[in-house]
């Protein structure tokens, strides 16, 4: 049976192409990361702004939902992102829509 490493959503995995199977064999630890690497081996300043992105905030509740890593809060801040979001943009847009007329 051919196997290959996959890196990703899923972070560290064993994919059985024959069986169509996915094993998770790290530790989790990547589980909220950038990359590879995870948010803590980045500098004080940069973890700050990966903490309030809400792409992080996304991507987390992603890889949380697709493999079983634990959620923690990514998908509230997920969903209170895409909230503040649209009531933002979404007057923004029909404003500048009307303006235009």
């Amino acid at each position: 049976m051919a196997r290959g490493r996959a890196l990703g959503l899923l972070g560290d995995a064993v994919i059985g192409e024959a069986q169509g199977d996915v094993r998770v064999v790290g530790d989790g630890s990547h589980a909220r990361g950038v990359g590879d690497g995870t948010i803590d081996t980045l500098p004080v300043w940069l973890q700050t702004w990966a903490n309030i992105n809400p792409v992080t905030h996304a991507m987390d509740a992603a890889r949380g939902l697709l493999s079983g890593f634990p959620l923690g809060d990514s998908v509230t801040l997920t969903l209170l992102w895409s909230a503040v979001i649209f009531l933002v943009f979404c007057p923004l847009s029909v404003w500048a829509f009307a303006r235009k007329r």
